[in-house]
């Protein structure tokens, strides 16, 4: 038993560790993805420019909503010209990507209620400038996906 125990403590830790070293050890218990997996879960890849984040708990959650002016859709698509995405009220690194201003691609899944919210904290968010993406190793989306939005990796 004791022994069971112990493997159990180790195991946890290595996942921590492994979590950790790819920046997906944010706290929370999500699903890391790989790039067919990333796209496969993604219901709406959104390129578009952040109009205003605030904080929020209409979902009886503390979040952080941001009110995304949208330019384009991949993989699926939105109704109207802005999209409000809710984020975690975390420090992850989605949402210090996720400014007033900031012109982003952000990866959400659509909720039964309507509202749209980030496939993870991790792997969410690229930052666009002009038609470059600069590349985050958490985030490998599909050259297709960014192609599709009229962008690029920036070199």
């Amino acid at each position: 038993m004791l022994a069971t125990l112990a493997a159990a403590v180790i195991m946890a830790g290595v996942w921590w560790a492994m979590a950790a070293a790819r920046g997906g050890a944010s706290g929370t218990d999500e699903p890391y993805y790989g790039a067919a997996d990333l796209v496969d879960v993604t219901d709406v890849a959104v390129l578009g420019t952040v109009e205003s984040v605030a904080r929020t708990d209409e979902r009886e959650l503390p979040e952080r909503v941001a009110t995304v002016q949208v330019e384009g859709t991949a993989l699926g698509t939105l109704d109207g010209a802005t999209v409000r995405i809710f984020f975690p009220d975390t420090s992850g690194p989605s949402n210090a990507k996720v400014t007033t201003g900031a012109r982003v691609v952000v990866l959400t899944e659509l909720m039964d209620d309507g509202s749209s919210v980030p496939v993870n904290t991790t792997q969410s968010v690229l930052v666009v400038d002009g038609s470059a993406v600069t590349r985050d190793p958490d985030v490998p989306l599909a050259d297709d996906v960014l192609e599709s939005l009229g962008l690029a990796w920036s070199s």
